[in-house]
């Protein structure tokens, strides 16, 4: 998974953190996605240090909105140049 962008959407527990983690073991680059900061930073600081893979990043939305999604859309266009993994 090295130099792919990977997209995770409910990143701070379960099984998106799950994933998250796995796809940072794997040296991918990972966006983690949830709703609430404090905890994307908190599981974003796990992942960094049990995958010993910095490049892992958070951003807030809510999915359940049009606008929110379309904020997200925009953050991440001009971050990264593709995603290769949703």
């Amino acid at each position: 998974m090295k130099n792919k962008i990977c997209v995770v959407t409910g990143a701070n527990r379960g099984i998106g953190q799950a994933t998250a983690l796995g796809l940072a073991q794997r040296g991918a680059t990972v966006i983690m996605i949830g709703r609430q900061r404090d905890r994307l930073e908190t599981a974003a600081s796990d992942i960094r240090s049990i995958s010993g893979n910095s490049q892992v990043d958070v951003q807030t939305a809510d999915l359940a909105t049009i606008k929110s999604i379309r904020e997200l859309a925009d953050r991440l266009r001009a971050a990264y140049p593709r995603i290769h993994v949703l």
